[in-house]
Parts: structure tokens; sequence; C-alpha cells
């Protein structure tokens, strides 16, 4: 009996590396999910092609423009997994672990390895989890109602930071004067017993979890509503609903003052000399050393327009 698992990707640019990084998976364990961001500028006929190249993938027909820090990411992650669900009806199989990458990741270590390390952890959450204490970066996102689509729309109007920055400042009074008189995220979820947590949103969790998240989903219209609301949802939504979930037990939780991800996806936050934006940086062949030593299963970012040959180097060394 092989145990199979959902790869759930989410990708929105380059199909020449979401091409590869799909081929570097075709395995017995793995069954993939791909979203294409509905900002992509690629055309339905090299969708089709990429479909009709990769038959262990399946591509959501329903695309979102996916925004980080907003409730579009928690969405996109949602629609995948009922995909991941409903196929597992299809096949009459089911999934062991559910795991969300980006297109812009890739395995560092070798399909037999990624299954039997899924295989043995098996129904443990591999999620990196972090509780909310009232003076942590959890607390600071659900502090005050946000506004997504009219962040959105002033990012339209100029790429100029400034402008953007001049032109928020009278959204960010609305938002504060809003918040004192609905109240705040965080006040709503508290009200409803909710212990709130967060961490990266790059997670792979069991069946279990996933099963009651898709069930909090489409049932719990308050915690949907508020969530929405919030800032940062795609790194809170998931922990805290499988802190709710019956695989909670099983969660290993950080130090609430924990910064770095304990996840089984490595993001490189930090280059030498060059500052933490919140951003990880595109791993070079520079970092193939670094990435050796790692014991995750997966590494992010990766761009072959900054670096094609590191993708060949990392197959050689690492796998």
């Amino acid at each position: 009996y092989i145990m199979k698992h959902a790869l759930l990707i989410i990708a929105h640019k380059n199909i020449k590396q979401l091409d590869r990084l799909v081929s570097s998976l075709e395995h017995d364990s793995f069954d993939i999910f791909i979203h294409f961001d509905s900002k992509w500028a690629i055309s339905d006929d090299e969708i089709e092609m990429f479909k009709h190249q990769h038959h262990n993938a399946e591509v959501l027909e329903k695309r979102y423009s996916g925004v980080l820090d907003t409730w579009s990411l928690v969405e996109i992650a949602m629609e995948l997994i009922q995909k991941a669900l409903y196929t597992e009806t299809q096949k009459k199989i089911e999934y062991g672990y559910f795991y969300l990458m980006s297109g812009q990741d890739y395995p560092i270590k070798s399909n037999d390895y990624i299954a039997q390390y899924l295989d043995r952890a098996y129904p443990k959450p591999l999620i990196d989890c972090t509780p909310e204490t009232n003076d942590n970066w959890i607390h600071s996102t659900f502090k005050r109602i946000r506004h997504v689509n009219l962040y959105n729309k002033i990012n339209k109007i100029s790429k100029n930071k400034t402008v953007q920055k001049i032109c928020k400042i009278p959204l960010y009074a609305y938002q504060e004067v809003l918040t004192l008189i609905v109240g705040s995220p965080y006040k709503h979820l508290k009200a409803m017993n909710i212990r709130l947590y967060g961490g990266s949103a790059w997670w792979a969790l069991p069946r279990e979890a996933v099963g009651f998240i898709t069930e909090q989903y489409k049932t719990n219209r308050q915690v949907v509503k508020w969530y929405r609301k919030a800032t940062t949802p795609e790194e809170t939504f998931f922990q805290t609903m499988t802190m709710m979930s019956p695989a909670a037990e099983k969660v290993v939780l950080n130090d609430p003052y924990e910064t770095k991800q304990n996840c089984m996806t490595f993001a490189y936050f930090q280059r030498e000399g060059k500052p933490v934006t919140g951003h990880p940086y595109s791993f070079t062949v520079n970092e193939i050393d670094k990435i050796q030593k790692m014991p995750h299963l997966f590494a992010r970012k990766f761009d072959i327009d900054i670096d094609e040959k590191i993708f060949d180097i990392i197959e050689e060394k690492c796998r």
C-alpha cells in the first residue's frame, strides 16, 4: 500500500520553472494540484499544453488574484484543498498530507526521501505554529479592520511608493475609526473563545486537520467574516484552525516570540549585507552549501530568470 499525498501549488509566474518543478515531483506517492494566478498573463493554449504534458497534475479551472497578506491566499489554498478532496472521492483514495507550496519552491531532497519522511511523520501536522500573545506579531495582525480592496485600488493608482503612502493616509484614519466603532477582528474572534495562532504560510497538514478546516471554512461564517478583515490571514487562519481541530494535540508549538519558520519548506530571508524585508531572497548557486545542510524537504524561493543553473546543481548534489 502506497500512502498518497496531495501537493498543492500556488503559481503566479514563469511557466518554464513551474514545468520543471512539476516534472521533478513525478512519483507514485504524489498527486499535484495547481492554481494559476489570474494576474498571470498566460494563455489558455499554454495552460492546455501544460496539462497535456503533466498527467500527474490537475489544474484548477477557477483562477483568483492572489495578493500577499490578504484573504485571497486562503481562498486559493482552500480551492486547492477542495479539488484534492473531490479527487479523493473520484479515485476512491485518501490522501495523507496536503502540502501547500508555491510555484517558486523546489524539492531539495529526493522524491523517495520526501515520500518516506511524510509517511513516517503522518499524522502529525507539519506546520509552523506560534501562540498569540498581546505583544507579538500575531496580535498586531488582528488589531484593526483592514480594507484590502481599497489598498489594492490605491496601489493601482500609482507605482510610486511615496504617492501610495500619501494616498493611504485617509484610509489608515478610516480603518482606525471603523475599528473603534465596530470592534477589531481580535475582539470579535476572542468573543468566540478562539485562541489565535500564526506562522509560515507553507505547511503540510494531515487529513483529519484538513477535513475539520474545510468544514469550518464552509459553515463558520463569523470566523471567516473576521479573518477576511485581518492582516496576513494566510499566516494565521490555518494555524488557528489546526489548533481547533482533532489534530491539535499532535502540533509542536513554538515559543510565543519565535520568529524562525519551523516548517518543512525553508525560506531564505537573510542575505549577508542585505536588509531583512519580510520577503525571501532568491537562492543562487552561491548558497548551494547552505541548501545541502538543510533538513527541510523544500526550499524557496528560486527564480529561473535569476539563476537557472542552481536547479541542475540541486539535482546533482542534494537529491
